[in-house]
């Protein structure tokens, strides 16, 4: 339904599927990088009970700057089935699309498989959700969709880099060459790949409202 869109300009309230179902316990959490995914799931945390694992963990792993002690004894454990999973394979790919999609779901898969075990609440977040988890895994999970508009969302993205990078250059880490080039490299990222995103949520949304 068009309504149910994300806007370039507009943010929305988030959308909220399948929450009729009390006892499924995974909850899904997706938009676009700067909507607010990671804020959403740590206010959900701190009035109810459950774990979270953020698909990031999935290729991005080496670059997270707070993983929960849960969500390193998920890496530990998926290192140790899958040993050849590494940020390398990602950055030395050329067919990196393929290697996000095979190792988002295999990591979801795993994810699940795990926390069925403890049988507690589990907050799964990510715009991978979207991007690159099949559809029908997450058919009869409860989802939250957060429509914060493109424009918002790019900002967003952008003071986080700029913010990741002031921390970065205060401790020495980076000089002043490599922070221009990094913050150009992101508005460059932002510019070419928001615009993609936005449209396969919005395909992403127009699915499954359709169910």
């Amino acid at each position: 339904m068009k309504g149910n869109k994300i806007s370039i300009f507009k943010t929305k309230s988030d959308l909220y599927l399948n929450f009729e179902n009390n006892n499924e316990k995974i909850m899904l959490i997706t938009g676009l990088s700067g909507s607010g995914k990671s804020t959403l799931t740590q206010n959900i945390l701190n009035k109810e009970k459950g774990y979270k694992v953020s698909l990031d963990l999935s290729f991005f792993h080496g670059y997270l700057e707070v993983i929960t002690e849960e969500e390193q004894h998920l890496i530990e454990k998926f290192k140790r089935e899958y040993p050849e999973w590494s940020q390398e394979i990602f950055e030395k790919s050329i067919l990196k699309e393929k290697m996000y999609i095979k190792y988002s779901n295999l990591f979801y898969d795993f994810a699940i498989d795990n926390f069925k075990k403890i049988n507690e609440p589990l907050i799964i977040e990510g715009g991978q959700i979207f991007k690159y988890i099949d559809i029908n895994k997450i058919k009869d999970k409860k989802i939250i969709i957060k429509r914060t508009s493109l424009i918002t969302c790019s900002i967003r993205r952008l003071k986080r880099t700029i913010k990741q990078l002031n921390k970065k250059i205060k401790l020495n880490q980076i000089n002043k060459k490599q922070y221009i080039k990094s913050i150009l490299i992101d508005i460059k990222h932002i510019i070419t790949h928001h615009p993609k995103w936005y449209k396969k949520l919005n395909l992403f949304i127009e699915k499954v409202t359709k169910r």
